[in-house]
């Protein structure tokens, strides 16, 4: 809920008031919210920064990688971040495929993402 400060203003509010990439380090000791404001920008901004599809891939899919299966409960949950990943993969051309491949160091991924 509390990401909706963020993700519900008018959009020249939004442009003219937070940087995006300050909310996202403010986010990133919340997991949901981040991926609720993640989605936000890349589906419905529809901001064109590999950073941030490369981000919102990563999250889906460790999200997916975490469950186990027979776990309960979550079922529903993961097969709809399943779908969201898939959507995004198929869509976006922006993410970096080696982060997904986990070929890359995540640390440097950190570093990307905060220096905007």
């Amino acid at each position: 809920v509390g990401v909706q400060v963020f993700t519900k203003r008018p959009l020249d509010e939004q442009q003219n008031s937070f940087n995006p990439d300050d909310v996202l380090t403010c986010l990133q000791k919340y997991p949901k919210a981040l991926v609720k404001y993640l989605e936000h920008l890349v589906t419905d901004r529809g901001l064109q920064r590999e950073e941030y599809h490369t981000h919102l891939a990563v999250l889906y899919l460790d999200e997916v990688l975490q469950h186990k299966p027979g776990a309960s409960g979550r079922g529903a949950e993961v097969t709809e971040t399943q779908a969201k990943l898939r959507r995004l993969l198929q869509k976006s051309d922006l993410y970096r495929v080696h982060f997904l491949m986990g070929e890359e160091d995540p640390d440097s991924f950190s570093i990307d993402i905060s220096a905007g």
